[in-house]
């Protein structure tokens, strides 16, 4: 993913008795909370367009469903 968004999203720490991880960086905090308000702008959008939805046989979880 780091690729894709030209800087490291985490830092990893090596492994041993106390064992490794992973911390994020701020583009990595940053990359996530713009994907939380992408979220809920698609769950607004779809909530506002749902009766339209509705009326043409279309259910909104339907085109929702890989995003969420």
């Amino acid at each position: 993913m780091a690729n894709l968004f030209g800087k490291p999203l985490l830092v990893g720490r090596a492994g041993g008795r106390a064992g490794g991880g992973a911390t994020l960086t701020a583009t990595g905090h940053s990359v996530i909370e713009a994907f939380r308000r992408m979220e809920a702008e698609m769950v607004r959008v779809l909530r506002t367009i749902e009766p339209e939805l509705a009326e043409a046989g279309v259910l909104h979880w339907i085109l929702s469903q890989d995003f969420l």
